[in-house]
């Protein structure tokens, strides 16, 4: 049986919550397939592999808490503006929160870096609407098996 699933080659989830980290992992599993999910504990963790990519694999997809110890994801994303251009590609940004503050909603609609906001917890039809929107922006988006 041929069936079309999209393929997102790289995906970094940046989130300091374990079980989160775990449940989103899942929920993006079943969703596509990708060859890598790496996950990062803070906006810290998550620029040192974005560097350390840069003659490597960009992500495709990156999945951004708000609040984190030692670099939130508003922190992260300053530096995020001072190295992207050293990047291959810029990936599709998904702020993803438990915040529900309509200041940090309107912050992130404004800001230019996130392409989306969605409240956690992150389900199959919430990470559904993200490929459906963002698709064409991902390497290798469609794929027959």
């Amino acid at each position: 049986m041929l069936i079309n699933k999209p393929k997102i080659k790289n995906i970094l989830l940046v989130d300091d919550d374990e079980i989160v980290n775990f449940f989103n992992k899942t929920v993006i599993s079943r969703a596509v397939y990708t060859e890598n999910i790496t996950i990062s504990r803070d906006g810290i963790e998550a620029l040192d592999y974005l560097q350390s990519s840069i003659n490597d694999e960009t992500p495709d997809l990156i999945m951004l808490d708000i609040n984190m110890p030692r670099m939130d994801g508003w922190q992260f994303l300053d530096e995020y503006k001072n190295i992207k251009q050293n990047l291959k590609k810029h990936p599709v940004i998904i702020m993803l929160s438990s915040s529900n503050n309509s200041v940090e909603i309107e912050k992130a609609r404004n800001s230019g870096e996130i392409s989306a906001f969605k409240n956690k917890p992150l389900t199959g039809e919430k990470f559904q609407e993200i490929i459906d929107q963002f698709s064409t922006l991902f390497t290798n988006t469609l794929e027959e098996i």
